[in-house]
């Protein structure tokens, strides 16, 4: 080789040297001065920030609690809970909803089963993702029972945010966790009316009867259960004597302390286009009075409610129905008066409602009124459907089951 060669071949050669000592010293420095936190806390919140959530605020309030530790996916809790929430998953259909809302594509028995081995090896970063999802999933599952999955009243956003002073599902979730019935505690954020429990009922029986076994499902029947659940589910539980019009059925309950009575009502006015309507029986009337005229009642048979003006989270519109008239009222009437401790009253009353004259009877204390739209029941055993004159089942319909697979 000659010395022109030679002396080139020596520069590349110290140029590679070079160029190698400086790409070793710069990635040994930034490995020094920029470390990859893998701690488990610190993958948690990495994956919070990350990993697409139905609830982020709620969740991130359940690894607060956790101090940023694995709630489901650790040594005293992953054989237990773990297991049970997944079981729960797997039977959400049997409350109207879908598995698709549910993380199914990550939520599996079989990576449970993988990732809870002693000897398994996953990544950190697996583990907690199926943990931080997992919990995702059970918190949507409180919401969707409580509050349910599209409520007009409260967006997944404001729940997320707590906006209800109702029940917060972060805290609900730590706590069922620690109970010795995960599974019951967790369902039974759910209303407990009698009506959303004999639907609850119905569903379960005809889940478990046709999805859980043949895979043919009566479609129609399920979803009419499926989305008259979801409009109990907006209207809550209320605490002491309370009425409940179900307008479809032109039924009035009258809950007590002693038990539920049911009468027939026939509504005196325009049928509002709402699902839900609060507000509070104020007096009771026996002959109508519009104006200066008094409309006629017929002797022995009707009872006329009076109700306030202002009805709670509806502005007021034209329509709403002025009054109600209770078939057989005499018994309404005797029920109401004895919780208002108006025994004076009943008397008179009982008088009235014999007569064709106009006579008004106030209330010392307002009882609390929900109107709703509930198109099926169970009315002594058998599944009952009711006419929906405004056509809101297929709107609502729609909005729970993007789907047309039932069992998804």
């Amino acid at each position: 080789m000659n010395p022109v060669n030679r002396r080139k071949l020596s520069i590349i050669r110290s140029i590679i040297v070079a160029l190698t000592i400086i790409f070793l010293y710069f990635n040994a420095k930034a490995d020094t001065v920029i470390p990859h936190d893998t701690t488990e806390s610190a993958v948690i919140k990495l994956q919070l920030q990350k990993l697409k959530l139905n609830y982020p605020e709620s969740v991130t309030q359940f690894y607060q609690h956790t101090v940023y530790k694995m709630g489901w996916i650790a040594p005293d809790t992953m054989e237990r809970r773990a297991l049970d929430a997944m079981l729960l998953l797997d039977c959400v259909h049997q409350y109207g909803f879908s598995r698709n809302d549910f993380h199914p594509q990550h939520l599996m028995y079989n990576k449970l089963q993988l990732l809870t081995e002693p000897e398994n090896k996953s990544n950190l970063i697996e583990k907690i993702s199926f943990d931080i999802l997992l919990t995702d999933a059970m918190i949507t599952l409180i919401n969707d029972l409580h509050f349910g999955k599209v409520n007009p009243y409260f967006t997944k956003a404001e729940v997320d945010r707590g906006v209800s002073n109702e029940m917060n599902a972060t805290a609900w979730l730590i706590n069922s966790m620690a109970s010795k019935d995960f599974m019951t505690k967790i369902t039974s954020v759910q209303p407990d009316s009698k009506m959303y429990r004999d639907l609850q009922d119905m569903m379960r029986l005809t889940t478990a009867q046709y999805i859980g076994d043949s895979y043919v499902a009566p479609a129609g029947r399920v979803r009419q259960l499926a989305i008259n659940m979801e409009r109990l589910r907006w209207a809550g539980n209320i605490k002491g004597n309370h009425i409940i019009i179900n307008l479809p059925a032109h039924s009035l309950f009258y809950y007590s302390a002693t038990g539920v009575s049911r009468y027939i009502v026939e509504i005196n006015g325009t049928i509002p286009l709402v699902t839900m309507l609060e507000t509070s029986l104020t007096g009771l009337w026996t002959g109508m009075q519009i104006g200066s005229e008094v409309r006629q009642s017929r002797p022995g048979k009707d009872l006329f409610l009076g109700f306030i003006s202002d009805f709670k989270n509806l502005k007021p519109a034209p329509g709403l129905p002025t009054s109600i008239s209770v078939n057989k009222g005499g018994r309404l009437a005797a029920e109401i008066l004895v919780y208002d401790h108006s025994y004076t009253k009943y008397k008179d009353l009982s008088s009235s409602l014999k007569s064709t004259g106009f006579k008004r009877f106030i209330l010392t204390q307002a009882v609390p009124v929900r109107f709703v739209y509930i198109t099926c029941e169970m009315k002594e055993g058998l599944f009952v459907q009711y006419p929906d004159p405004y056509h809101l089942d297929m709107a609502l319909e729609s909005a729970l089951f993007k789907s047309n697979n039932i069992n998804q």
